[in-house]
């Protein structure tokens, strides 16, 4: 038998037009996005324009309506971690734009510098045909530490450089066709002196086999709608020799009640 778990979250009571706005008009507007020359180039590093990484990211739960965040973003440095109390919000301060999702080490993004402590910041709109859904903020990955800000709202925090987090914004947003702000505050110390955290070859002062940093958002950002209850993950498992080809299917619903159903094949 072929077998699919997959997650369901049931929540609890408790792009889409994207656009990148000056933060307030009292603001003066970052420095716009401008590719820098990286040590190493390829024949498409001066094609990656301003919307990259356009395919869906998700291809094995893919959902029909969903808004891609990713293209210029406001960016500052930040100077230690007490600047999270003090949250820049309506982005004045945030006078450069990094282009995600790209490290902010690399001539991609638009700042090739490290910085331990950073700001991002963007706003969106969610459109009117997604009245009456939860909204679903999704992260690719971001290196190290994020933690996230919507509309003043601190609506989440996720360690780990290498892995996909997802957070349900719904409670933080402003009515359909209004604006939403978005920032997210980064820390990332790689190797520096008293921390121990998976790098790989990522090193402060690259040399020979030890490579820069990837610090910040390098994957993907997203959006997208979702009823009340809905597929948050999916794990396959079938036979390498292919003879589950045409097993039955078995579903495990795994959520606040554990249940299960079938299907006699597949198509």
């Amino acid at each position: 038998m072929f077998s699919l778990s997959i997650l369901i979250h049931s929540l609890i009571p408790s792009f889409l037009v994207v656009r990148f706005v000056a933060a307030a008009s009292n603001c003066p507007a970052p420095t716009p996005y401008a590719l820098k020359t990286p040590p190493l180039t390829t024949d498409w590093t001066a094609k990656v324009g301003s919307s990259p990484w356009p395919e869906y990211p998700r291809p094995l739960l893919r959902r029909r309506d969903w808004l891609n965040l990713n293209g210029p973003w406001q960016f500052k440095p930040a100077n230690n971690s007490q600047e999270i109390k003090n949250p820049p919000f309506g982005g004045c301060g945030l006078s450069r734009e990094i282009l995600v999702p790209f490290p902010m080490e690399s001539g991609l993004s638009g700042i090739m510098e490290n910085h331990m402590y950073s700001w991002y910041r963007r706003t969106f709109v969610v459109p009117q045909g997604w009245s009456g859904h939860n909204v679903l903020l999704n992260f690719g990955a971001v290196d190290y530490e994020a933690t996230v800000f919507v509309n003043g709202k601190n609506v989440g925090f996720h360690r780990g450089g290498y892995f996909k987090f997802t957070l349900d914004i719904t409670d933080a947003l402003k009515q359909a066709g209004q604006e939403n702000e978005l920032l997210v505050f980064v820390y990332d110390p790689t190797n520096s002196e008293g921390t121990l955290i998976p790098v790989g070859k990522q090193v402060l002062k690259p040399d020979h086999i030890f490579y820069t940093p990837s610090s910040g958002i390098w994957q993907t950002v997203f959006l997208e709608p979702v009823p009340k209850e809905y597929i948050l993950d999916i794990q396959t498992t079938a036979h390498a020799d292919g003879s589950a080809s045409k097993s039955p299917l078995k579903i495990i619903v795994l959520g606040p009640t554990l249940s299960s159903f079938g299907f006699s094949s597949l198509s």
